[in-house]
C-alpha cells in the first residue's frame, strides 16, 4: 500500500483502527467475519443437497423449504462473501505493507504470529524460543515500531 492511503473502507467504523493494536485486531475481526460467511454457505450447501423439489401437488407433511430459496440465500451469501473477502484482502495488504516496513525481524514475526496466523502467546513463545514475558515486550515495541510505519 502507497503511503498516505488511509484504511479501507472495511475498516471504516469498526473498532478501534487509529492504533496500532487496533488496526491489527481489526484484521483478526475481519478474518473471523470472513469465516464466518464461510461457514453460512457450507450450510447452506449442505441444506441444497438435502432439500428436493416437491413435484406433488398432494398434500404433504408440513411446508419444507423450496430449493429456490435456498439457491437464492446460497447467492446472495456467496454475494457478500466475496465482498468481505475483497475487503479483508485489500486491509491485510496494507497491515502487511507495514509490518513489513518494521526493520526487526523480531518484531515483525510477533505481529504476524500474532494478528496474520491469530497465534496465542503461548505458541509464540514457543516458536521463536522465548519466554511468554519476553513475547509480550517485543509485542509492545512492535507496535511502537508499527505505528511509527503508520506516521511515515
Amino acid at each position: 500500500m502507497r503511503r498516505g492511503m488511509s484504511l479501507p473502507a472495511a475498516a471504516a467504523g469498526c473498532g478501534d483502527a487509529k492504533t496500532a493494536k487496533g488496526e491489527l485486531m481489526q484484521l483478526r475481526e475481519l478474518r473471523g467475519e470472513v469465516q464466518a460467511l464461510a461457514d453460512v454457505l457450507e450450510s447452506l450447501w449442505a441444506q441444497a443437497t438435502g432439500v428436493t423439489q416437491h413435484l406433488s401437488d398432494m398434500p404433504g407433511g408440513g411446508k419444507g423449504m423450496d430449493i429456490g430459496d435456498v439457491v437464492a440465500d446460497i447467492v446472495d451469501t456467496q454475494r457478500e462473501y466475496h465482498a468481505r473477502l475483497m475487503r479483508c484482502l485489500e486491509y491485510e495488504r496494507m497491515v502487511m505493507g507495514r509490518i513489513n516496513a518494521i526493520s526487526d525481524g523480531r518484531y515483525r514475526q510477533v505481529l504476524m504470529r500474532r494478528y496474520v496466523s491469530g497465534q496465542g502467546w503461548n505458541r509464540i513463545a514457543e516458536a521463536m524460543h522465548y519466554s511468554r514475558m519476553q513475547v509480550t515486550r517485543l509485542h509492545g515495541q512492535a507496535l511502537r515500531e508499527y505505528d511509527l510505519q503508520h506516521d511515515r
